[in-house]
């Protein structure tokens, strides 16, 4: 599952909503948190690749502490910063190597 900004935090959400499904969530930019919106954890949770720009404040922030959030409820996160505001050329050359984490290559 992948998205980017609003689309981020729906991956997100898919993805703690349906982990069986999505076993790999790819959440760019993810600026409020789906945490909130889920009362239960999965017992399996997806592996979350993460990526916000340092420039993108509240973007940023939101990520971050969406990384927080997973980790301290055991999820496999990998947070990544790029120094880039909100914007689709981040995204763009941020998605290659997150696919090739997500299929392992």
């Amino acid at each position: 599952m992948f998205g980017y900004s609003n689309g981020g935090v729906f991956a997100a959400a898919l993805g703690l909503r349906y982990p069986k499904r999505f076993g790999r969530v790819l959440a760019f930019s993810v600026g409020v948190s789906p945490a909130g919106r889920r009362a239960a954890f999965p017992n399996q949770p997806p592996d979350f690749y993460l990526l916000a720009g340092t420039l993108e404040e509240g973007f940023y922030r939101g990520t971050a502490a969406f990384a927080d959030w997973l980790r301290s409820r055991g999820a496999a996160v990998a947070f990544h910063e790029r120094v880039c505001g909100h914007d689709m050329l981040m995204w763009e050359e941020a998605l290659p190597p997150a696919v090739g984490w997500a299929f392992g290559t």
